[in-house]
């Protein structure tokens, strides 16, 4: 176990805005597509929904916001829990860096209209 390994980096979409769970803990999920071609040569694409923690980073939460673009990463995480007599398992990325990879969503709308409001001698 000495020379076991687990690291992950993801760079995708926020599929929905990050939720604080507990003080210090909060989850998101992260939208990331991919493509291949199938049987006929055809170009599909496909999109992976990757479900992350995050631990001990309040202030970054307000910011994680859906459809940001961001690169995590972190490691695999594995959860375990029984109910109603049943076992269950889901696996998450629990994140240990996140980074913004773009603009805020909606940057490009504001950066038109402001563009336009200096440009008609708007004063605001």
């Amino acid at each position: 176990m000495k020379n076991d390994l687990n690291l992950v980096v993801l760079s995708g979409r926020l599929a929905k805005n990050a939720e604080v769970k507990k003080e210090n803990f909060a989850t998101g999920s992260l939208a990331v597509g991919r493509s291949y071609f199938d049987k006929d040569g055809n170009e599909k694409t496909y999109t992976d929904f990757i479900d992350f923690t995050i631990s001990g980073r309040d202030k970054l939460v307000p910011y994680l916001v859906k459809g940001q673009a961001v690169i995590i990463k972190g490691a695999i995480h594995q959860r375990k829990w029984e109910q109603d007599g049943k076992s269950y398992s889901a696996l998450s990325v629990a994140a240990e860096d996140i980074e913004f990879n773009g603009p805020k969503p909606g940057a490009k709308a504001e950066a038109a209209a402001e563009d336009s409001a200096e440009s008609s001698g708007v004063p605001f």
